[in-house]
């Protein structure tokens, strides 16, 4: 599983076990974090351009891959999630 925007990538490592999970990342302006099931995975500082850019969501930007698998309830919000939220949002899809 991958968050990727020009110089900002964080990654963890694929879950294949045909159940569903909860895929959270944030980005505060200075560090972007990956949730899996409500557990931070990965964390790391970057340095972000705010500039105009696209969101995708399911493939790469460079349009080479594509998810497989399926997206249900996706959400975008106008800033960085807590942990706690974060968690929050986990135990609700339980």
């Amino acid at each position: 599983m991958l968050m990727y925007a020009s110089d900002l990538t964080v990654s963890a490592a694929p879950y294949e076990d045909g159940k569903w999970h909860l895929l959270t990342g944030t980005f505060d302006g200075s560090t972007a974090t990956i949730y899996i099931d409500g557990v931070q995975k990965n964390s790391t500082s970057v340095t972000y351009n705010t500039g105009s850019s696209v969101l995708d969501i399911g493939r790469a930007v460079t349009g080479s891959y594509y998810l497989t698998g399926a997206l249900d309830d996706v959400r975008v919000y106008n800033r960085a999630l807590s942990s706690s939220e974060v968690k929050e949002l986990y135990n609700m899809g339980k």
